[in-house]
């Protein structure tokens, strides 16, 4: 599950109903097993940093 909050002055002003409401996103445990292995390719070396 992954929780997220809009805090950008630039959003919040052109929706001011975001503000203060959290949002949240339930993925399958192997989706997002992925995103964190893709997430640490794309900011790691390149090299794809194994993940443990």
């Amino acid at each position: 599950m992954i929780t997220l909050e809009f805090w950008r002055e630039g959003h919040l002003l052109t929706h001011p109903e975001h503000a203060g409401t959290v949002f949240v996103a339930k993925l399958p445990a192997a989706e997002f097993a992925g995103i964190l292995e893709e997430t640490v390719t794309i900011l790691g070396d390149g090299e794809g940093a194994p993940v443990t």
